[in-house]
């Protein structure tokens, strides 16, 4: 009985051991998440600040947005205006139908 005490044992990994492995490994899957949404958040702000569907005004823009309120139109259906073919000196607007 005295043989068996004094063989020895082999032990498994210290516990302490295990706990730095597992502690770097949450550690680093931390970092990837963390930066991994920096670059999602980075790419986000840069892709609106240059989209397309926000355009940065320039001078030009401006100039055209100069547009009257009130544009004033002459009725083309005023008793006073005839039919005037093109082809022909006549004002007559039945000259077509003959």
């Amino acid at each position: 009985m005295v043989d068996d005490v004094t063989q020895p044992v082999t032990q498994p990994t210290k516990p302490s051991r295990l706990k730095l492995i597992l502690f770097i490994e949450t550690f680093i899957f931390i970092i990837i998440i963390v930066t991994s949404l920096l670059v999602f958040i980075i790419r986000k702000n840069q892709t609106t600040k240059n989209s397309a569907f926000s355009p940065t005004p320039t001078i030009q823009a401006e100039n055209k947005m100069n547009v009257p309120i009130e544009t004033k139109y002459e009725n083309p259906f005023n008793d006073k205006t005839q039919y005037q073919n093109p082809f022909s000196k006549n004002t007559n607007p039945f000259d077509n139908l003959k």
